[in-house]
């Protein structure tokens, strides 16, 4: 009964997730500070926020490599891609990167997927590197980046760790079927993203 309740109370955060990407426009978000801008962008969008979950979790389940260094891969990445995109502005390959990254957060999730070395490496630094740009290129004029950046840095992290507690949970209780269920549910979503043209 206990690890039931674990389990619902899990999906009810996970579902309280998407609901600031219902409640803030973007453009909203250009109005406050630098840091709390940043520190909602993640959440505007369920793109951003599955493949921050999906990192996390696939970093823990990902025995062969050490959680905190693919999160902080991750996060190196997007802080790099965020300067990029505050200098560069909007490109839309990056959409499409993003629904990718939601495409293979999804299927790790649903399929255990144990992913080589050198392939994890490379795709955590182009996924990271595409939502930093994303990030980087919706920073308003004025607006500090290196406040914005503490700020979706902050967030991201947050995810990443609830993504990893999302694994080791799934150990613990007979939950594992329903996160997998949920994992095609993201490639769903994701496949959705690409067929939309994201």
């Amino acid at each position: 009964m206990y690890s039931k309740n674990k389990t619902r109370l899990l999906m009810l955060c996970l579902s309280l997730l998407a609901m600031p990407g219902m409640t803030f426009a973007h453009d909203g978000l250009h109005s406050g500070s630098g840091w709390l801008a940043g520190l909602i962008h993640p959440f505007t969008g369920a793109d951003h926020w599955l493949a921050m979950l999906a990192v996390g979790y696939w970093s823990v389940q990902q025995t062969h490599l050490r959680p905190y260094a693919v999160s902080l891969q991750f996060t190196l990445a997007m802080c790099l891609g965020a300067s990029l995109g505050a200098a560069f502005g909007v490109m839309h390959l990056t959409e499409y990167l993003i629904a990718a990254s939601v495409l293979c957060g999804g299927l790790v999730m649903a399929m255990a997927v144990r992913v080589p070395v050198m392939a994890g490496v490379l795709a955590i630094s182009v996924f990271g590197a595409a939502h930093g740009y994303a990030h980087g290129a919706e920073l308003a004029p004025g607006m500090s980046l290196l406040a914005y950046a503490a700020g979706f840095t902050l967030s991201s992290c947050l995810l990443q760790a609830l993504g990893a507690a999302l694994f080791l949970l799934r150990k613990r209780v007979s939950g594992a079927g329903k996160l997998r269920f949920a994992g095609w549910g993201v490639v769903a979503y994701a496949v959705y993203l690409l067929g939309m043209g994201s």
